[in-house]
């Protein structure tokens, strides 16, 4: 598709001039967390409502962005969240929805990006514009340059080993007390 060509090709020119400073907090500072979310797979869904409910239950404030090959459905998530499909993409590949572009702009202390599939135009658009100072995901071949913590899953390991163990690391960072041995 067309459309598809002009995005990829907006992605990759975001990727090469990227100047927002990229840094990871100490887990207890983190404030702002940003959640990025495709997964097409309904039953993967509960794993995202847990990990929302987490954070927000350790006092951060949580924003969403789900992307769907489709419009959203009514009842996906038990949180509120913005969503970016196909149909905010223009022929010229512009993203034009207000709430995605939002998203990509707000400076979260960390992004989380849970996808089942990186190749997601939508996704890596985001990415690609972020100001998040953390981008988190799941490790995938090519991906790298999207995110400054990956997580790696073995073959058959699932989203929720995923989730757990990017909050792990995550947790584990704390800057102020690192030492050289």
């Amino acid at each position: 598709m067309l459309k598809d060509y002009f995005l990829k090709r907006k992605i990759n020119k975001a990727l090469q001039k990227e100047k927002s400073p990229h840094t990871t907090l100490n887990y207890d500072d983190v404030r702002k967390v940003g959640v990025l979310i495709y997964l097409p797979k309904k039953e993967q869904h509960k794993y995202i409502n847990k990990f929302v409910s987490d954070l927000k239950g350790e006092g951060k404030e949580v924003v969403a962005l789900a992307c769907f090959d489709n419009k959203a459905p009514e009842e996906a998530f038990n949180f509120r969240f913005h969503y970016l499909s196909p149909e905010h993409v223009s022929f010229w590949g512009n993203i034009t929805s207000e709430n995605a572009l939002s998203f990509a702009e707000t400076s979260f202390d960390y992004l989380f990006c849970i996808t089942a599939d990186p190749d997601m135009m939508g996704v890596q658009y985001v990415l690609a514009h972020s100001k998040a100072k953390c981008r988190v995901g799941i490790y995938q071949k090519g991906m790298t340059n999207f995110y400054e913590l990956m997580v790696a899953l073995k073959e058959g390991e699932s989203i929720e080993k995923g989730i757990k163990d990017m909050r792990h690391y995550t947790k584990a960072i704390n800057k102020n007390e690192y030492e050289m041995a």
